[in-house]
């Protein structure tokens, strides 16, 4: 086994963005100043030697959901190592069905429903179920919108639709809140379980997704309502691992908050819309390196 170099921290990404994020730089420049020596490894990279870093960070390893099998297994090799957020946090969070269990403790989640594609599979007996005129589809293993489809009441006997999936596939259905068009979806951002800022995400008009690679808009919340943070920081709670960071995303329905995303693996931490975020995260990771 490699030796560890002090200080040496590694930021993981993958082979479609090797680099440091933007974003994410603005965290490593602090982490420089409290002497941490901070590069880039993608977690296809079979040469890299991961126990000799003093902490492995999980960062923009954006294309896991593509090869979610070679990814865990990949976490599971670096088990005894130093990572964060912790291995088992991370296995946990892959699959989206950790919002069964985060409704199994009484919080509000998005309704969904976990269906398997199939010739029996009819979207207009869920849409029934949800008492809703649109749904959104998307697979339990997806980041960043993809192959999440947005239908509406006279797409759904279209069996081109449900043709994006394989029979077998397992399918998550939700209905389509409009609150995301009209006030759009909250990430409220911690580090060190700690909260550190609000951001609001909306939509480009005529656009349901909210990322901003589809034109959709991301803006600082300085004053997130309350019933919104509350929430978010029982969901955290609940959580009994040591966590680096997290992302928890909200969307309102009737103005209540519905948890859609936990996110503990690879999110946006939107650092450049708070100033001092940055330093935050660089502190709370030099912390957990010295414990």
């Amino acid at each position: 086994m490699a030796a560890k170099r002090e200080g040496a921290v590694v930021f993981v990404t993958c082979r479609a963005f090797p680099e440091i994020s933007e974003d994410d730089a603005l965290a490593a420049k602090e982490c420089q100043k409290l002497g941490l020596q901070v590069q880039a490894s993608t977690w296809e990279d079979k040469g890299v030697p991961w126990a000799s870093f003093e902490g492995v960070v999980l960062r923009s390893t954006w294309n896991y959901y593509r090869r979610s099998v070679d990814f865990a297994m990949w976490l599971d090799s670096i088990r005894g190592c130093n990572v964060w957020n912790p291995i088992e946090s991370l296995l946990w969070n892959l699959d989206k069905g950790y919002l069964r269990d985060i409704g199994k403790m009484n919080l509000p989640v998005v309704p969904t429903k976990w269906v398997e594609n199939g010739p029996s599979l009819s979207l207009k007996d869920l849409a029934a179920e949800f008492d809703c005129s649109s749904l959104i589809l998307k697979p339990p293993v997806s980041a960043d919108s993809h192959r999440t489809f947005l239908v509406s009441d006279k797409e759904m006997g279209d069996p081109s639709i449900l043709s994006q999936f394989r029979v077998g596939d397992p399918i998550m259905v939700q209905p389509y809140l409009a609150e995301v068009q009209t006030y759009g979806e909250l990430s409220f951002i911690f580090i060190g379980k700690e909260f550190s800022h609000c951001v609001r995400k909306t939509p480009k008009r005529g656009d349901f997704r909210v990322q901003e690679k589809f034109g959709g808009l991301a803006e600082r919340l300085l004053r997130p309502p309350k019933e919104f943070l509350s929430l978010a920081q029982a969901l955290l709670g609940t959580i009994s691992s040591d966590l680096l960071y997290a992302r928890v995303d909200m969307i309102g329905r009737s103005g209540n908050p519905l948890i859609s995303e936990l996110e503990l693996l690879e999110p946006s931490l939107y650092f450049k819309h708070d100033n001092k975020a940055p330093a935050r995260f660089a502190k709370a990771l030099k912390k957990r390196l010295e414990s």
